[in-house]
């Protein structure tokens, strides 16, 4: 009989963590996680606390704070390397910090594990997530551990933007300029749903000198997440075939509904997005930024050529 996804993680070598226990499972991530607190002032009590201590931003920034889960059998399977599920956990949450013009600052973690996973593998996963949080300067402060039968991390992200650079869905109006940064589809078939690098500092860039006027990260491709914008504005989104950066390779129809690119789709009032700063922005991150439409008057539908798009993406709960 076929061994569940959770069963074929037991062959990874070293002690596994049923035989460890949960104290030795904190020790670990503390063994990683103390450094990213180094440079928080603003964190008084980390881990090893009930919750932890944090002194609040100053009024002029808002709080953001997003959630997001992997789980083994949907997000990765049972032989994708643990230092890129690590990655990947932490890096989806830093995106949507990106998506709305902001900075992330602290995270805590639950994170459910098989009792067969081995030590090794726990290190790995572990310093995959540290690896993201030490990029981008986050700060593990806490989390949670539990015993389950597939592997799923769970992530909590805090983070600030200053009020004058917050970034919504719902401020596009008519006849708006709606771009996306870097490449679309094929993410998971070349990997980049594990590798993909959160657009902290382009998303920063833009907020400050492009000033979007709505902003979200395409989880669920670039159909299925202007719709989003769409209907939080109520406009039509009017896209181009011969505008969309398609990845090498792969065709509009990826570019459309693959999902899990985490690039940013951004829209700009009518005249902000010139040749000038879209020309400024590729050669300061080396990233392709596309004009690949505009909005248009209601009902908000999503168009391509002329014709209207039926979204879709996929359904976690069929």
């Amino acid at each position: 009989m076929e061994n569940t996804p959770s069963q074929r993680l037991s062959h990874r070598e070293n002690k596994t963590v049923g035989s460890v226990g949960e104290e030795k499972i904190i020790s670990i991530a503390d063994s990683f996680f103390f450094k990213t607190i180094a440079d928080k002032p603003n964190v008084i009590k980390g881990i090893g606390d009930d919750a932890a201590v944090l002194t609040p931003f100053s009024d002029e920034s808002y709080q953001l704070v997003t959630i997001d889960t992997v789980v083994e059998g949907t997000h990765f399977t049972f032989d994708t390397l643990p230092e890129k599920i690590g990655w990947k956990a932490m890096a989806v949450n830093i995106s949507d910090i990106a998506a709305m013009g902001g900075i992330p600052e602290h995270a805590v973690i639950s994170a459910a594990i098989p009792k067969n996973l081995t030590i090794n593998f726990l290190e790995k996963l572990i310093s995959g997530i540290n690896s993201a949080a030490e990029k981008f300067n986050v700060a593990v402060v806490g989390g949670d551990t539990v015993g389950s039968d597939i592997l799923s991390i769970t992530i909590t992200l805090l983070g600030k933007v200053e009020k004058q650079y917050l970034c919504t869905r719902d401020g596009s109006k008519q006849g708006n300029i709606v771009a996306v940064t870097g490449f679309l589809g094929g993410s998971f078939k070349t990997d980049k749903h594990l590798n993909f690098m959160p657009r902290i500092e382009e998303a920063r860039w833009l907020v400050k000198n492009a000033k979007p006027c709505a902003m979200m990260d395409l989880s669920d491709g670039l159909a299925m997440d202007s719709s989003r914008i769409a209907k939080a504005s109520n406009v039509s989104m009017q896209f181009f075939s011969d505008k969309l950066p398609v990845t090498d390779g792969f065709s509009i129809d990826n570019a459309l509904n693959d999902g899990e690119d985490f690039e940013l789709l951004c829209v700009f009032p009518d005249k902000i997005l010139t040749s000038e700063i879209q020309n400024k922005f590729e050669d300061k991150f080396n990233l392709k930024l596309s004009v690949i439409g505009k909005t248009a008057s209601p009902p908000a539908k999503i168009y391509l050529d002329g014709n209207e798009l039926k979204t879709r993406s996929f359904n976690h709960f069929v």
